[in-house]
């Protein structure tokens, strides 16, 4: 697996994909709810970075904004390799995130579980990717 990327490389970011989506589901499982979707966006975040890294695609740093956008349309759009929702997902549990940390408001349960479920889900077609 190469590291075609600046900085943290492929590898590099899905090992940190892995890791906080972990701690998204171990957080859920004991019901902190606001860990677990800080935990799930990070997560999200590192598998894209680690997808468009292996793509060639070499930003220096990425904004949560452009890192979403670029991975929709390289991603999605121009290969195929991630199905539509992606997008939806990372802008949900980037809104969930925000609020969780930068609000009083309150997160619901089934919204949270589902966005740890959605992070799982990206994770593991960004490994299953990298590792063609």
């Amino acid at each position: 697996m190469k590291d075609r990327g600046n900085g943290v490389g492929t590898q590099v970011a899905l090992e940190r994909s892995e890791e906080f989506v972990q701690s998204a589901e171990g957080s859920v499982e004991r019901e902190h709810w606001h860990v677990a979707v800080v935990c799930a966006y990070s997560a999200m975040y590192w598998a894209a970075v680690a997808l468009l890294t292996w793509a060639g695609i070499k930003p220096g740093r990425w904004r949560h904004e452009t890192l979403r956008e670029a991975l929709i349309i390289e991603m999605v759009l121009k290969r195929r390799i991630l199905q539509q929702e992606v997008g939806h997902w990372m802008r949900e549990t980037y809104e969930l995130r925000r609020k969780a940390l930068y609000t009083g408001g309150l997160l619901f349960a089934n919204e949270v579980r589902r966005s740890v479920k959605q992070t799982r889900e990206m994770v593991n077609r960004a490994k299953e990717v990298i590792r063609l």
